[in-house]
């Protein structure tokens, strides 16, 4: 996990409820993190996915949202792929440091 900008908010429980969404959010919402799993060629999205939203449970996101979900065969690198960024809605808060992507839709 790569932290983009604080989320400003308090680590959520592991298992909280995240919700996923597969393109961005029709309202304000800024990315605070890009989250990125792989696993074995024998699993799929459905395996890798919690431990893509229990990492952003802890940033304190709102939900993710995915930008790539794949199997991949390439030259040393063979099994499931799943890249994500976590957001949180709303625009900027004055507590959260500059230099961060905030998003409008």
């Amino acid at each position: 996990m790569a932290e983009i900008q604080p989320s400003g908010r308090a680590a959520k429980p592991p298992d909280c409820n995240m919700p996923v969404l597969r393109s961005d959010p029709l309202t304000d919402f800024r990315k605070v993190a890009i989250i990125e799993a792989t696993a074995n060629e024998f699993d799929n999205e459905r395996d890798i996915l919690p431990s893509v939203q229990r990492a952003a449970c802890g940033t304190g996101a709102d939900a993710i949202v995915i930008i790539k979900s794949k199997s991949q065969t390439s030259e040393g690198l063979v099994g499931y792929y799943l890249g994500a960024y976590a957001i949180v809605y709303g625009r900027v808060s004055p507590s959260v440091v500059e230099g961060g992507t905030t998003s409008s839709r």
